[in-house]
């Protein structure tokens, strides 16, 4: 192994590396240094967190269930000729609804193809919802 060109006195080159930072001159800081950096700190944007707000409100699912409750009792309620009546134009007005030929969806390739498609994309969402999830 090839030595390099290396004194073998090092206590001269600390001595001299010593001189050297003994005569520098020392930078020192404004005096008011401290009041500017802690101004910049507080003035400086603090990172916005979004808070969790549902997409439906306990207040709207209140109201979506009352109102559904409603149907509910409403249906049940058939003994008054009123009820019979708006029943029957009901019973009237969607059996004259046409619906689509879904006679396509016999192909199980098709069928298949689409669930899992469905499936890779609900596992899609998750891992996203997982990788972008906030923490407090």
């Amino acid at each position: 192994m090839k030595k390099t060109n290396q004194p073998k006195d090092w206590s001269a080159i600390d001595q001299m590396i010593e001189n050297q930072v003994r005569n520098s001159h020392r930078m020192v800081p404004s005096a008011d240094f401290t009041t500017k950096v802690l101004v910049k700190i507080a003035t400086a944007k603090q990172p916005s967190v979004t808070a969790y707000q549902p997409l439906i409100s306990k207040k709207s699912w209140i109201i979506l269930l009352a109102m559904l409750g409603a149907l509910v009792m409403l249906s049940f309620n058939t003994g008054s000729t009123e009820n019979g009546t708006w029943f029957t134009a009901m019973n009237h007005f969607f059996s004259t609804i046409s619906l689509p030929d879904i006679s396509f969806l016999h192909n199980k390739v098709l069928v298949n193809s689409v669930a899992i498609g469905c499936v890779m994309l609900l596992f899609q969402f998750f891992i996203l919802s997982k990788k972008y999830q906030i923490k407090n």
